[in-house]
């Protein structure tokens, strides 16, 4: 469950915006809390990549989209879950089937707006609905 929490990070609920995700307030803010390992009230590159790393089964340091989709529960929507993973794949600079580390940095950079390193819940609450709608988008493309 956590790697939904560390990029899709709230796929717990159907949302307003997008029928994939919940974009209520107490449910991101839940994300936060989830992916915030350190529980410092901070999401660090720290957090991310410890996610990440007890997710790269083979220890390459690329997540595969078998590796990224081990952790759901059988019965989620394999759609959605190739979506995230073509967003992740392009997050990382490379769109080859693989998602490097990287990703966790650009992830970072995507949600830390006033550039101090560390994401905190308002600038997530802020952030994170712009993430979903480019996830949301790549998983309406493969639909069509």
């Amino acid at each position: 469950m956590k790697i939904l929490l560390l990029f899709g990070l709230l796929a717990v609920a159907f949302g307003k915006r997008s029928s994939y995700y919940s974009y209520q307030p107490e449910d991101i803010r839940e994300g936060f809390i989830e992916a915030n390992l350190q529980q410092d009230g901070m999401l660090t590159r720290y957090d991310l990549l410890e996610i990440m790393r007890k997710i790269d089964v083979n220890g390459d340091g690329f997540l595969s989209y078998v590796e990224y989709k081990l952790p759901q529960a059988s019965n989620f929507p394999r759609r959605i879950l190739k979506g995230q993973f073509q967003y992740l794949d392009k997050l990382d600079g490379e769109i080859d089937g693989r998602t490097s580390f990287m990703a966790a940095d650009r992830m970072i950079n995507i949600l830390d707006t006033n550039r101090d390193g560390v994401v905190k819940v308002d600038e997530f609450l802020q952030n994170i609905p712009h993430v979903l709608d480019q996830m949301t988008k790549e998983i309406d493309a493969l639909a069509e």
